[in-house]
């Protein structure tokens, strides 16, 4: 709508018709007065309070933006990027090069996240507090270049609502990682290509691109997206030249949606861009597709990895609150059906680059659900416009028209509830009611700055970083994590512990599918067909693992909780080749030998002494036992300003000690039942 258009000309009366006023008056009877002339309708001007209401709801709209994306950090990830970051202002990094895992030997590892890691570390400060701060003001930042692409006198209205709509689009996916960098980078490139001014011959434009490409390439391997927006509208405006002459209009500056540059710019824009992503420390290596959307043929069977390779066509997507069954989903469904339905209509005045750029990102984001913000981003600029260009023509006239009255009760109606939606939306946004749910309410994306630390985690990578330091686990000797994301811990918090993988799946492609079936053969996810005991020794022996570590925490589901606890305790009860080295309710380390008589001195060095653990003069004492009053259940009030706590580690450890005495003791029944059997047997043989 427009926020405001010039008055109604004044209706014309029809030659044709007669002048009754002047006949009546001659025909007026003496001593009577004429009435007077009938005015015409008063027309009816925009509301001046429009352009104010605008602003103020694009304000909302980026204070929503900022909300949404602020709530502490509990990406594993982020671990192995501050780890990175570290070492490579410490010299003990080169890129190309692992420093964490033993596996990949000399194999170059395509950090592409070099800048992010070297900027996260040095912001970090130990509580990450700024780090989150300044991940909230770059998704601000994207939504305002969105909203800023707008062309005055165009409405802000239409742009500050698709934008809330692509917020809660992309709201699943504003985790603290180099993804939050794609999203702000590609949100600079659309406003780039659509609100700076371009003049034929301006090496501006291409400067800028290949300054912007250069930065992508080393913050995310996302960075493919920016030459392939380029080779959208380069390709919409080879078709639009083809089949669609331009008029040469002089209104065409005047359009909701500026001009693109012309073909020879995007051209070296293009060429520009490439080189710069190529001239990075990888080279021509840094070419290569995000493992959300590269894939692994098999890896859907193990839930850890399907979570990072989901489709929104996926059946579990669109039946699972967690994912795709709630407002983030529907925001996705509105944007992909009504842009498509807005596009369709206004076909008669859309540029062919934009459509090439929708439908491209339209198709992408059906592959994978990590490319579902930047299809919501790319849909703010071209929807507006279309809305904007709509509007354009409309005209008030005067309140008895019923066109006018419609148009401009939807106006007024369409702006407040607007402003009342965001203002209610800025509101549920403190309490994470914005974002997916979780396993836990304790893990809502409640609002809040800082990294949170997993206890559990940290707790298990620093024993293994203090066996390192001890040389109780000599540095020849490997294991294998079967959680990623403890893996991703032991990248800061245990800088000794060489891992067999963590989450870096592209770069671990060759070790997946090892990966895989170790998990499968513990029963850590369901398969068709379970790896036999022998396989899983074999996978081991391939390996060279000699211990192995399991975690599960509060934030998994209970199934996933049940298969770790029982795959701990297979562990235990088979003493011939395994020897627990940790328990904590959460983590169990247990070393492995494929036979006895077969293992190093570790294998038994480290076996857990529950006695000595507990008696030992060292000994750390429970505290005074305290008695607590069962908190009272609360409703959606008591959520809504308070968070509830997680379970203290303590509990779990507690409840981890009880399993492993129990199967001690149920191990130690079957040996005596086994021995007893023997015996009874030799007698009845052997002794008459």
């Amino acid at each position: 709508m427009k926020l405001s258009a010039p008055p109604a000309a004044a209706p014309k009366s029809d030659e044709s018709d007669p002048a009754p006023d002047h006949a009546s008056a001659a025909d007026a009877p003496p001593g009577t007065d004429a009435p007077p002339p009938a005015l015409p309708p008063k027309a009816i001007a925009w509301p001046s309070w429009f352009a104010s209401a605008d602003t103020l709801l694009a304000f909302l709209a980026i204070l929503l933006a900022f909300l949404v994306a602020s709530f502490e950090s509990r990406n594993s990830d982020m671990w192995v990027h501050l780890a990175a970051g570290k070492r490579l202002l410490a010299g003990e990094y080169r890129p190309g090069t692992d420093p964490f895992s033993y596996a990949t030997g000399d194999r170059m590892w395509v950090n592409h996240s070099l800048l992010f890691d070297v900027g996260s570390y040095l912001v970090y400060g130990g509580k990450g507090v700024l780090l989150v701060v300044l991940k909230a003001l770059a998704v601000a930042l994207t939504f305002a270049l969105l909203i800023g692409i707008r062309r005055s006198p165009y409405p802000l209205w239409p742009w500050a609502a698709v934008a809330v709509l692509a917020i809660l689009a992309t709201a699943p996916r504003m985790i603290l990682a180099p993804l939050v960098g794609s999203q702000l980078l590609l949100a600079l490139t659309l406003f780039l290509l659509y609100r700076m001014p371009h003049r034929t011959g301006s090496w501006r434009f291409p400067v800028l691109i290949g300054i912007t490409f250069w930065l992508w390439a080393n913050i995310d391997s996302w960075f493919i997206l920016g030459p392939i927006t380029l080779g959208l509208v380069l390709l919409g405006e080879l078709l639009q030249s083809r089949f669609r002459k331009d008029t040469g209009s002089p209104e065409r500056n005047l359009e909701p949606l500026g001009r693109v540059p012309d073909l020879r710019t995007l051209v070296k824009a293009l060429i520009i861009g490439i080189v710069a992503c190529t001239l990075t420390p990888h080279h021509i290596a840094i070419w290569e597709l995000p493992f959300e959307l590269a894939g692994y043929q098999g890896a859907t069977a193990d839930p850890r990895v399907r979570q990072v390779l989901l489709s929104p066509l996926d059946r579990i997507y669109s039946e699972s609150s967690s994912l795709g069954y709630n407002v983030n989903g529907l925001a996705y469904v509105i944007l992909f059906v009504g842009g498509g339905a807005v596009m369709g209509l206004g076909a008669t005045r859309l540029r062919l680059n934009h459509l090439t750029v929708w439908v491209g990102y339209a198709l992408l984001s059906l592959t994978s659900i990590f490319a579902i913000p930047f299809f919501a981003i790319v849909a703010v600029p071209l929807i507006a416009a279309q809305l904007n260009g709509a509007s354009a023509g409309l005209t008030l006239r005067n309140w008895k028209d019923p066109r006018t009255r419609f148009v401009l009760l939807g106006s007024v109606g369409g702006r407040v509830l607007c402003l009342l939606a965001v203002v209610v939306a800025c509101i549920v946004a403190w309490p994470g009611w914005l974002h997916p749910e979780t396993n836990n309410p304790a893990l809502a994306h409640r609002v809040g700055w800082g990294v949170d630390v997993d206890d559990g985690m940290v707790r298990a990578a620093q024993q293994l970083q203090t066996w390192r330091e001890q040389g109780r686990l000599p540095a020849d000797v490997h294991g294998v994590i079967t959680s990623a994301e403890l893996a991703n811990h032991c990248a800061w918090f245990a800088p000794l512990e060489k891992v067999y993988m963590n989450r870096r799946y592209q770069h671990h492609r060759p070790e997946l599918s090892d990966y895989l079936n170790i998990r499968a053969g513990f029963g850590l996810f369901s398969v068709d067909e379970v790896p036999s005991q022998k396989e899983l020794a074999a996978e081991l022996q391939k390996i060279g693992a000699e211990y192995v570590v399991s975690h599960s925490g509060p934030g998994d589901g209970i199934q996933l909780r049940t298969l770790a606890r029982i795959s701990a305790e297979r562990q235990w009860m088979d003493q011939d080749h395994w020897s627990p080295w940790f328990v904590d309710g959460r983590t169990a380390i247990s070393g492995w030998r494929e036979e006895p008589g077969r293992e190093k001195p570790s294998f038994s060095q480290l076996r857990v002494d529950p006695v000595a653990l507990a008696f030992h003069p060292g000994a750390e004492r429970l505290p005074p036992g305290e008695t607590r009053p069962v908190p009272v259940p609360g409703g959606w009030e008591r959520a809504f300003l308070s968070r509830p706590n997680l379970p203290p580690i303590a509990a779990d450890e507690a409840a981890g000690w009880t399993r492993f005495g129990e199967v001690l003791r149920a191990s130690q029944q079957q040996r005596q039942q086994a021995i007893g059997l023997m015996l009874y047997v030799t007698d009845r043989i052997f002794g008459g």
